[in-house]
């Protein structure tokens, strides 16, 4: 009979979060019985952001866990008393002083760290451990329960779009579609023969983000750097035609940024980018801070599409807050790092910030940090009164930070009901959508909720397509 190696952990698990499910399945590559005790709400004490019977609740279901129980008076003595061979730990203990070292000898155990690498939104995790189809529609009811929302009140929010008025300020993308056919391997050559079938040319980068506020907003403005080249006809014919008012400064150094994407159906083939990532120069910060002047009376919304192409150094970052702080203008801003280094703590004290799982380990410089520290790190760094922050098919974990402690963090899971055809907007959807929601005075609850909705829509369409006040109500079900 094989021997049984008992591990146990214990925490806050305030919320069930990828990193939890890395350490339980690690806890089951070194053992084979796994006990789990959480913290009551009277030991957590202030460290507890929700019910201990909701975080019961949230374990129990999960068939990594063999025993699991809620400890109300002292971690050591359930040590103790249940004797196990390993008290399991998260990486980011290994550098402390733990309380369980007090009974290591008592109990003839040893703390072993995590060594599981971080995996960046794999769907092979919470997903197929605790989401299926029903038990996340009852963590979406178990979240609107939480936090108060009313899907009635949610369609009045999103009625309210228009009266806002919108500035994008970022990094202009052109994304071209090229559709093809394979046609097998080359007999010259180790390279697969494709048949070209056709091309559609989109708005990306903070141009989708300004196309999917327009389409739900009032008056959207937005300001972007191009090269002096023939694509930026169409941008300018585009924007033209969607009625947006842009202020896109020409910069003869470099190119308009193209992203250039080859597909079979569903799959990307290869994905070709012509840029240039040097920043912009001073002149150019000068004059687009100056045209933004302008306008920044009639906002109500500012928000920073950050690709890391040039377009928002620093100190046009800064300038820029300056003048909306003045003005008691909401700011929100997303510094994606998908092929390029970015960092999310250049924009400071925004109102909401959405970045992913990688992008935040990037600000922070840390892989063994558990999420939740995780998450408060990087709302420490950046100084953002809002995080979402946001792990792909595993769904999000929303934080509210003030006074440098978390008022409250919850989790939601990806609302993902439809065929999956492209997800590159997904990002600028849920940014544009949730930072709409928080400039109409929702929660940010709301705002997460609206957000991953639109995401959820935007992987259904090939480019980055905007989504209609129709399409956000009908994802709103009574």
């Amino acid at each position: 009979m094989k021997k049984k190696i008992n591990v146990f952990i214990s925490g806050n698990f305030n919320i069930v979060h990828p990193g939890h499910i890395r350490l339980f399945k690690f806890a089951k590559k070194i053992g084979n019985n796994l006990t789990v005790a959480i913290k009551s709400d009277n030991l957590a004490k202030s460290d507890a952001y929700i019910n201990e019977k909701l975080r019961f609740d949230a374990l129990k279901n999960i068939s990594l866990i063999d025993n699991l129980y809620i400890e109300k008076k002292n971690i050591n003595k359930l040590i103790l008393k249940l004797k196990p061979d390993i008290i399991l730990k998260g990486k980011e203990y290994k550098k402390q002083k733990n309380l369980e070292e007090d009974v290591l000898k008592k109990v003839k155990a040893k703390i072993v760290f995590s060594k599981d690498n971080v995996i960046f939104s794999s769907s092979d995790l919470i997903s197929k451990e605790i989401d299926n189809t029903n038990e996340s529609n009852q963590i979406i009811s178990d979240y609107f329960l939480r936090n108060s929302i009313k899907k009635s009140n949610l369609k009045k929010l999103i009625s309210n779009f228009k009266k806002l008025n919108v500035c994008v300020i970022g990094d202009l993308i052109i994304d071209e579609y090229n559709y093809c056919e394979p046609l097998g391997m080359s007999r010259e050559e180790s390279v697969i023969v494709v048949k070209f079938n056709d091309k559609k040319t989109f708005l990306g980068g903070a141009g989708a983000v300004a196309s999917y506020a327009k389409k739900l907003c009032n008056n959207v403005y937005f300001f972007s750097v191009m090269g002096k080249d023939k694509i930026n006809k169409f941008a300018n014919s585009e924007l033209k035609k969607r009625k947006i008012f842009n202020n896109i400064l020409v910069d003869n150094t470099r190119p308009t940024t193209v992203k250039v994407r080859f597909r079979d159906e569903q799959k990307s083939l290869l994905r070709v980018s012509y840029l240039d990532s040097s920043q912009i120069d001073i002149s150019l910060q000068d004059k687009l801070y100056n045209d933004f002047k302008k306008i920044s009376n009639k906002l109500d919304l500012v928000i920073f599409s950050d690709f890391n192409y040039g377009c928002l150094p620093k100190k046009l970052i800064d300038r820029i807050f300056d003048l909306c702080k003045k003005k008691n203008i909401m700011m929100s801003a997303d510094s994606q790092s998908s092929s390029q280094d970015g960092d999310i703590s250049r924009f400071q004290s925004m109102n909401l910030i959405t970045p992913t799982e990688k992008e935040a380990r990037l600000c922070i410089l840390d892989n063994e940090i558990g999420i939740e520290n995780l998450i408060k790190k990087i709302m420490l760094k950046s100084k953002s009164k809002n995080t979402i922050l946001k792990l792909g098919s595993e769904g999000l974990i929303v934080s509210k930070f003030s006074n440098s402690k978390f008022s409250k963090v919850d989790r939601l899971p990806a609302i993902n009901k439809n065929k999956i055809i492209d997800v590159s907007g997904a990002g600028d959807a849920m940014l544009t959508i949730a930072s709409l929601s928080l400039a109409s005075n929702s929660s940010i609850w709301e705002a997460s909720y609206l957000g991953s909705i639109a995401s959820s829509i935007a992987i259904t369409k090939y480019g980055n397509i905007p989504i209609l006040y129709s399409d956000l109500v009908k994802e709103i079900k009574d």
